[in-house]
C-alpha cells in the first residue's frame, strides 16, 4: 500500500491538537519565562559558595553556576539581576515568585528544595580517594592515613572504610592519600582511585510551579553538560 504523507500529517495534526490543551505541556502560572523574555531580566538569588557561586554585591555573578546562569540569560536576551543573601531569605523570596532561580551549589538532597522546583542534576560531584601521581594503585584505605580538610563531613565515611582521617588546611601538601572532589584531584595532578566517598547531584533551584522556565533552563543545562569542561571550570573558579 502506498504511504500518503499528507494523510499522515493531517492525522498527526488532529491527534496533537487536543493534547495542546493538556496539563502535560509545560506552563508557568506566573508566566515567568514570558516575563523574562519581555522584560529582559532574569532575577537570580545567589548564595556565595565557591567554586559554584562567587562574586559579591559589587562584582559580576561568577563561579561555575554563575557562568551557566549568565549564558542562560544571554540565550533569552536578558540581563541578570542578582540578589545576594542567605538560604532562608532567598528561598522565601523564590517561594513568593520574587526571584526566578537561585544558585548556591545545591545538591539534590538540600532540604530547602522540597518547597520549590529544581532542575535535573547537571553535574555529579564525586568525592574520592586520590594518590600522588606515580604512587602504587590503592584498592582500599584500611589502616591508611587519609588527609582531608578540617571539619570535613568525610571523616566518618573514611573511618567506616577503615581509614584514619588526618585533617590539614591543604590536604594535598601531605604527599599521601587525600579525600577530595574529582575536579580538584585532576586539577592538582593527583590520580583518582576507585574508592568513592560521596556523590552529590548538583541542581539549580527554580520558582515553584514555573514548569516552562524549568524546562527551558534544563534544556540549556543539558546542552552544556560536558563533565570535562565543568571539571576544568570548577578548578579555575577554585583557584581565583
Amino acid at each position: 500500500m502506498r504511504h500518503d504523507p499528507l494523510r499522515s500529517f493531517l492525522f498527526l495534526l488532529v491527534f496533537l491538537m487536543p493534547l495542546a490543551g493538556c496539563d502535560g505541556f509545560p506552563r508557568d502560572p506566573e508566566n515567568s519565562l514570558e516575563r523574562i523574555k519581555t522584560d529582559r531580566v532574569l532575577r537570580v538569588g545567589a548564595i556565595f559558595n565557591s567554586p559554584w557561586v562567587t562574586g559579591g554585591d559589587s562584582d559580576q555573578l561568577s563561579g561555575v553556576e554563575g557562568e551557566l546562569v549568565r549564558g542562560f540569560a544571554e540565550q533569552l536576551d536578558a540581563r541578570v539581576d542578582t540578589v545576594w543573601g542567605g538560604d532562608q531569605e532567598l528561598f522565601e523570596a523564590l517561594m513568593h515568585n520574587e526571584l526566578d532561580i537561585i544558585v548556591g551549589g545545591f545538591s539534590a538532597t538540600n532540604p530547602w528544595l522540597k518547597q520549590v522546583g529544581y532542575t535535573n542534576p547537571f553535574y555529579i560531584n564525586r568525592t574520592q580517594i586520590a594518590a600522588p601521581l606515580g604512587q602504587q594503585a590503592v584498592k582500599d584505605i584500611d589502616g591508611r592515613s587519609v588527609a582531608l580538610k578540617p571539619h570535613s563531613r568525610l571523616r566518618q565515611v573514611i573511618e567506616r572504610k577503615g581509614g584514619e582521617p588526618d585533617a590539614h588546611s591543604d590536604p594535598f601538601f601531605t604527599d599521601g592519600l587525600v579525600a577530595a572532589p574529582y575536579w580538584e584531584i585532576i586539577g592538582r595532578g593527583y590520580t583518582p582511585t576507585d574508592i568513592e566517598l560521596r556523590k552529590d547531584e548538583q541542581v539549580i533551584a527554580v520558582a515553584p510551579g514555573e514548569n516552562a522556565l524549568l524546562m527551558e533552563l534544563e534544556r540549556y543545562l543539558f546542552q552544556h553538560n560536558d563533565n570535562a569542561h565543568l571539571d576544568a571550570a570548577l578548578w579555575r573558579a577554585a583557584e581565583q
